[in-house]
């Protein structure tokens, strides 16, 4: 992959598709003119923008929601890891196609640096949606919240809730609601 010396020439081609499939997976196949490559690429990247649009338009703010659900955080994760690597695979492929990787050229470099935000760009969004999924497990009591248990005990603090309140303890009720006329 990564070679080194001075007998591949530096084609600055190499990083402008590199940046192109960066900013949209076959943008810089195409740029290659490799458009059967490029229409691979970005197909996966559109059928999840129109299944998307599609669950927001049929179930409004319901999808919202859902997304408070840890099975829809937890399969966001795995479609975010699976797009990263969509994505690498496209950048370096880019690359590849115009010019090998050669360390000292900076189109390589730059590619690089691309591949590197890449994979922050999909590494803080899996970060907080394993936070998420952390915090509803503890606040739903349904986990343990044993994912960044900062103790280490497994012991998160939830207080069991009572059965029955004695007679001299206060009891405070607290409903919510909507009022609306149609």
């Amino acid at each position: 992959m990564i070679a080194s010396g001075r007998a591949h020439r530096v084609d600055p081609r190499a990083g402008a598709a590199a940046f192109l499939s960066f900013l949209v997976p076959g943008g810089g196949q195409a740029y290659n003119g490799r458009w059967a490559l490029a229409t691979v690429l970005l197909a996966p990247i559109a059928l999840i923008l129109v299944v998307a649009a599609m669950v927001v338009a049929t179930a409004g703010p319901a999808a919202l929601a859902n997304l408070l659900d840890p099975r829809v955080l937890v399969a966001l994760i795995i479609l975010d890891v699976a797009l990263l690597g969509w994505r690498l695979v496209a950048i370096v492929q880019a690359h590849e196609d115009r010019a090998p990787l050669v360390a000292a050229s900076w189109p390589t470099w730059l590619t690089a640096v691309l591949v590197m935000l890449t994979i922050g760009m999909h590494l803080v969004p899996a970060w907080y949606a394993a936070k998420a999924i952390d915090t509803l497990n503890t606040v739903t009591l349904e986990g343990n919240g044993a994912l960044f248990d900062s103790h280490g005990d497994g012991n998160v603090g939830i207080i069991a809730p009572s059965v029955q309140p004695n007679a001299d303890e206060r009891v405070t009720v607290l409903l919510i609601g909507v009022d609306f006329t149609t």
